[in-house]
């Protein structure tokens, strides 16, 4: 938490709470000693109590009231916003808020009724945590990422209200009036509502995490920080742009710090465009202008719209001097509808393209040309014979048809319209068969990471461990 979310406004809450208790018990009768403790507690702490108010007002107008009208936001305005493809960001239901928290709804509102009355009750005692309280429920009005705060109160709550019960209403009633028998029935009563919990959380239960980088992920960064230049930089996509940086030890364009910025549309414009020159042109922009250029473009009066224009016409194309790799990595296959969204965003519109790239997630070889597949949760049969997706409801023609093995590329076509069916043999002797919308199939993204097809005027291919990583060198003008 400390590591993650270390913010000064955080930090200057608990204090200054910590400091109201402290009062409250007291009631301001200072002793001499108090002044050491005191000290121990505010001066390491000083940035944290000097800066915190005004990160405090500011992350409350933003997460609250969602007001965003710095100087930055307004010059980046014709961009689009990162934020619309953050999950955990994204505002949720009174309803979907409780379930990101418990799985049974009813038991979700009981728990937050207990967690009122356990403040309410014990306001003086509970002082401390009761700002954490206050976060979890910013997932009522701000986004969803603060379910993780208020989860636990939920449980608090529920166990509040257990005891209570146990211990008022049952005397209440003239029951289990003696404390060992009292006792003695509450346990049993507990254990039973435990198991009862235990079963309506099974899923939370059964969930098993995996680590978001994988070692398979590492040694291939490793692999460029050993097969690169140390000046070099890598042109991916901003979530592993921070372990880029750590186990490859390379510079990044796109990161966790940056991904707010027009850099997020220019990279996802990359993988987007179905023009290797275009493609080429915008690393040559930023590479040689970077964030302070587009800045400097947009002040001047040139909109975001006629930038692009500029740099897709090549007149802000220069050498590209310092060694750049283009790397594709496994995650971006369920990342490419937002990375699509952003890439083919329209300034005049303000909206951009939601297409997937589909991996059905079981396909069962019944012959050569024939697989059965679970596609959009329903089960479908693929016919790479006669080009023909067969679903429940109907069937679906194919365009095209490719094969992808370490021989080479192959392609079958059958319709004027339909989908793209990519088959895609790894090293390693399994199939993979990716299912994409025709306007899909042309893109950067498809072309130089699935089918490993690409413009050898713009880019080289370094390393190929599909569908690991995939690593372009982009060459420094066309043709050389």
């Amino acid at each position: 938490y400390y590591l993650w979310y270390s913010h000064a406004n955080l930090n200057f809450v608990l204090i200054l709470m910590f400091l109201l208790g402290y009062l409250w018990h007291t009631k301001a009768k200072f002793k001499k000693e108090d002044l050491l403790y005191l000290g121990i507690i505010l001066i390491p702490q000083f940035w944290y109590v000097y800066q915190g108010p005004f990160h405090l007002y500011e992350q409350v107008k933003t997460l609250v009231f969602n007001i965003r009208k710095t100087t930055e936001e307004s010059l980046y305005k014709d961009f689009p916003n990162i934020y619309m493809s953050v999950s955990e960001l994204q505002k949720v239901s009174f309803k979907e808020a409780i379930l990101s928290c418990i799985f049974n709804f009813y038991l979700g509102i009981l728990g937050l009724l207990g967690a009122f009355l356990f403040f309410i009750l014990n306001l003086r005692r509970m002082l401390y945590i009761l700002p954490f309280f206050g976060i979890g429920l910013l997932v009522f009005f701000s986004g969803a990422r603060f379910a993780m705060y208020l989860a636990p109160f939920l449980g608090i709550g529920l166990g509040y209200l257990f005891d209570l019960l146990s211990s008022n209403l049952l005397p209440a009633f003239g029951l289990f009036v003696e404390k060992e028998k009292r006792t003695i029935v509450t346990f049993i009563i507990g254990v039973i509502f435990i198991i009862f919990l235990g079963f309506i959380q099974k899923p939370a239960i059964g969930y098993t995490s995996y680590p978001k980088i994988d070692s398979f992920l590492v040694k291939d960064m490793i692999y460029l920080k050993k097969h690169t230049p140390e000046n070099s930089a890598i042109w991916t996509w901003w979530d592993y742009g921070f372990a880029f940086q750590l186990y490859a030890r390379r510079a990044t364009y796109h990161d966790g710090a940056s991904q707010r910025t027009p850099k997020t549309y220019f990279v996802a414009r990359t993988f987007s465009t179905k023009n290797p020159q275009e493609a080429w042109n915008i690393i040559s922009f930023i590479t040689n202008y970077g964030l302070a250029g587009v800045s400097h473009f947009l002040k001047s009066g040139i909109s975001a719209k006629e930038l692009l224009k500029k740099i897709k016409q090549g007149k802000l194309v220069k050498e590209i001097k310092t060694p750049v790799y283009w790397v594709f990595t496994k995650d971006l296959i369920p990342k490419f509808t937002w990375i699509n969204y952003f890439g083919t965003y329209n300034f005049d519109t303000k909206k951009g393209i939601f297409e997937s790239i589909l991996v059905p997630q079981t396909c069962y070889k019944i012959t050569d040309q024939v697989y059965n597949c679970l596609i959009f949760n329903t089960k479908a049969q693929i016919d790479l014979n006669n080009g023909i997706i067969t679903f429940p409801q109907g069937t679906q023609p194919i365009k095209v048809i490719y094969y992808k093995t370490s021989y080479g590329l192959k392609e079958k076509k059958f319709f004027d319209k339909g989908y793209v069916i990519e088959l895609i043999k790894t090293k390693t002797g399994l199939t993979g068969i990716f299912l994409l919308e025709s306007d899909l199939a042309d893109t950067m993204f498809n072309q130089m990471y699935i089918l490993r097809k690409y413009d050898p005027r713009y880019f080289e291919l370094v390393y190929d461990d599909f569908p690991i990583m995939v690593v372009y060198k982009v060459k420094k003008l066309p043709g050389r």
